[in-house]
């Protein structure tokens, strides 16, 4: 068992549910290319989404379990819970 300041939630992420099997943003599986939103969405919006995800799982490993343990201490705290 690894310390909680040793495990990022990107790991947390990837353990519960694998790399790439769950997308923050799905889209639609069959656009229509006869349509021009459906012919383009798919590489417009998968370029925009994969930066957010991107950025997402970056803040994801700069953040460790333990980080969500103080900051859940502290609001618990401010609330008067501890």
């Amino acid at each position: 068992m690894r310390p909680a300041a040793g495990v990022t939630l990107l790991q947390v992420y990837g353990a519960v549910y694998g790399k790439g099997e769950v997308e923050l943003f799905p889209m639609h599986g069959n656009p229509n290319d006869e349509c021009l939103v459906g012919r383009y969405v798919h590489s417009t919006l998968g370029e925009a989404f994969g930066a957010i995800r991107a950025e997402a799982e970056r803040k994801m490993a700069a953040m460790t379990v333990a980080d969500c343990i103080a900051d859940m201490r502290n609001r618990a705290k401010a609330d008067g819970a501890i």
